[in-house]
């Protein structure tokens, strides 16, 4: 079944199909229906096709690159142009290509880093050092645990783990 509005996520490299209806713009009466998609790295336009009042979509994400966009659909009959829509629009990983894929979450993956720097850090006790000229210092092992703390606060959030109660250490 096809949707009948605009999506808030597809998969790269899927055919994203859907309908859209705007009442004060139809498309029988000469009204246009375009849509951007945009992000920081990269921007896509297409248009949807005409389909009695409504207008219908059906466009290859092959090219677009998996984040998080910005949906704006706009309406235009060659003197006027107005925005009917704009959302976030996620673009998923298409999962059947070869690329690896890594599905933490950003604050899983920086978690996890803290929790790997604490076990490398456990048979080293140098803080800082300077080897001809130039130098290393580390970050204080209790700032460490107090990032580490607040990345397993957020991770716990995402995937439903929070505590019940209150004084929780999180190794």
């Amino acid at each position: 079944m096809i949707p009948t509005k605009e999506p808030t996520q597809v998969v790269a490299g899927d055919t994203a199909k859907w309908t859209a209806t705007y009442q004060d713009y139809p498309a029988s009466g000469g009204w246009a229906l375009s849509y951007s998609i945009k992000n920081a790295d990269n921007a896509f336009v297409f248009d949807a096709t005409a389909s009695g009042n409504d207008f219908s979509v059906s466009v290859d994400t092959t090219k677009w690159a998996p984040g998080r966009y910005m949906l704006f659909g706009f309406v235009s009959n060659g003197t006027e142009r107005h925005v009917v829509m704009s959302g976030a629009l996620q673009v998923l990983p298409n999962l059947a290509g070869t690329d690896p894929y890594d599905g933490r979450s950003h604050n899983r993956r920086v978690f996890d880093n803290i929790k790997a720097v604490l076990e490398g850090r456990a048979s080293k006790d140098v803080m800082e050092y300077q080897i001809g000229g130039r130098a290393l210092k580390k970050t204080p092992l209790a700032d460490l645990m107090r990032f580490r703390d607040y990345y397993a606060s957020l991770v716990m959030r995402e995937e439903g783990t929070e505590p019940k109660f209150s004084g929780a250490r999180f190794d």
